[in-house]
């Protein structure tokens, strides 16, 4: 089998900008520190019969990151009015949010990548 893979290597990056946005899919991973995280793909709406794409964004389930999590159960309408919650990863997957989306360079790789800097209610 001859397969082409074209002349474009890699992923087509998203300009920045607010971008409407499902999150599709939610992994339960452990950090190398040994931390619980969340890694959420969130799907941008799609345009002009183009498909969207897809940004990934971790939420790292500690003291020092909460915040970020807690964002993100605001945008999709969580009560935290007790300041806990039960989760599973299940309940959030589906909901239509707004994503504030970057290009940033990783310091990891030099590679240039989107990064959610915020999730917001629709």
């Amino acid at each position: 089998m001859k397969i082409n893979l074209g002349s474009k290597a890699g992923k087509e990056l998203l300009d920045a900008g607010n971008y409407n946005a499902t999150i599709k899919k939610v992994l339960v991973k452990t950090t190398s520190k040994g931390d619980d995280m969340l890694s959420v793909c969130f799907e941008t709406e799609s345009e002009f019969g183009v498909a969207g794409s897809s940004v990934w964004s971790n939420y790292t389930l500690n003291d020092k990151c909460m915040w970020k999590f807690e964002e993100l159960l605001n945008a999709c309408n969580f009560d935290l009015a007790d300041r806990e919650v039960d989760f599973e990863p299940s309940m959030i997957e589906n909901v239509e949010v707004i994503i504030d989306v970057t290009k940033d360079v990783s310091s990891y790789d030099g590679k240039e990548r989107n990064n959610v800097k915020k999730v917001s209610c629709v």
